[in-house]
């Protein structure tokens, strides 16, 4: 019986290292250690190895971009998306405010807000 588990924790740690050589790109950003480069060229050199590489993305290590990285680029869209549909909030909000208190003026305070917002600039006037 301890035989059969040496023997799957063997296979189960080999196809963990196999895995590791062949996923490194997509993992990390820094260069493959010595160990794992010398399995992953022997492992892409079977068709099974080729072909897992293929499944896994990273059959061309040229073009595989870290997780962290894509990670980073997909925060960095919705935080941006998010400040850009907060600001839209915010003025939405506040264009509401303002106009529900010019409302509240009197016909005269409403005509001189009228005569600032409307009145012409001179080219002179600092803005």
């Amino acid at each position: 019986m301890q035989g059969v588990r040496f023997v799957m924790a063997s296979v189960a740690g080999a196809v963990i290292v196999l895995c590791m050589s062949l996923l490194w790109p997509k993992v990390s950003d820094t260069p493959r250690p010595e160990i794992l480069t010398q399995i992953y060229e022997a492992v892409v050199q079977t068709d099974p190895g080729r072909y897992a590489a293929n499944v896994l993305g990273v059959a061309d290590e040229t073009d595989a971009t870290p997780v962290s990285k894509a990670a980073a680029s997909v925060i960095k869209s919705a935080a941006e998306g998010l400040s850009s549909y907060t600001a839209q909030a915010v003025t939405v909000r506040l264009m509401e405010t303002v106009l529900s208190r010019f409302d509240t003026l009197s016909e005269k305070q409403q005509q001189h807000v009228r005569e600032q917002i409307c009145a012409p600039r001179n080219e002179g006037e600092e803005k």
